[in-house]
């Protein structure tokens, strides 16, 4: 992170093709590719986890009320999914990489230096736009399906039949992230906040409520 070296990462690539989560979804909803899409499926998954039903819908809610506001068909569950992780987990994936940085050299890192010398290879304009426009690459009948498309490129590049046909999304981020000291949020400014206050961000008198 000081500026000796280009960063290249896998970052967004989860976020062109759907979640992880979708496994442990798919394995209460088998049949989430062929049915339409159903909110109170999404309520009924989340709501043990979150215990409270306004927060649980507002997030159901949010993710459809995006989708709709843009254009973006949900036509089953699985297009949830996908929005929820392409559109608001975005930010998210984009700038976590920064907080692995030593705090010595957060004074170095701002938005010039993302643009500079980090370069996330999946997210690009133009696979974004691939992946809005190609919903028929996140179907799948079984979970060795999952990122199939690019599967397929690795198969047309190295002829591997096994890993091609058995090969599954295993999660890898905690090996990254659960061994290292890392800053709990990023302001708009590119400040690396160590350890999040949320009394000094949270208002719950705002004018959008």
């Amino acid at each position: 992170f000081d500026g000796s070296a280009l960063i290249v990462t896998g970052e967004m690539n989860d976020e062109l093709f759907g979640t992880n989560m979708l496994k442990s979804y798919l394995f209460i909803n088998p049949n989430t590719y062929t049915n339409k899409f159903n909110k109170q499926n999404i309520f009924n998954y989340f709501s043990p986890k979150i215990k409270n039903d306004q927060a649980t819908w507002l997030l159901v809610d949010s993710v459809i009320n995006s989708a709709n506001k843009y254009g973006v068909v949900l036509e089953n569950d699985a297009d949830w999914w996908w929005w929820w992780n392409f559109c608001f987990k975005w930010q998210l994936c984009y700038l976590r990489l920064m907080t692995l940085a030593m705090p010595a050299l957060w004074p170095t890192l701002d938005s010039k230096y993302m643009e500079n010398y980090i370069h996330h290879f999946y997210s690009t304009d133009d696979f974004q736009l691939w992946a809005i426009n190609s919903p028929e690459s996140r179907i799948i009948k079984k979970w060795t399906d999952y990122k199939f498309q690019v599967k397929k490129e690795i198969f047309d590049f190295d002829g591997n039949q096994h890993y091609f046909e058995t090969k599954t999304k295993r999660g890898s981020l905690f090996t990254v992230f659960s061994y290292r000291s890392l800053a709990e949020a990023i302001d708009s400014d590119f400040n690396l906040i160590k350890i999040l206050d949320t009394s000094m961000w949270y208002d719950p008198n705002n004018s959008f409520t």
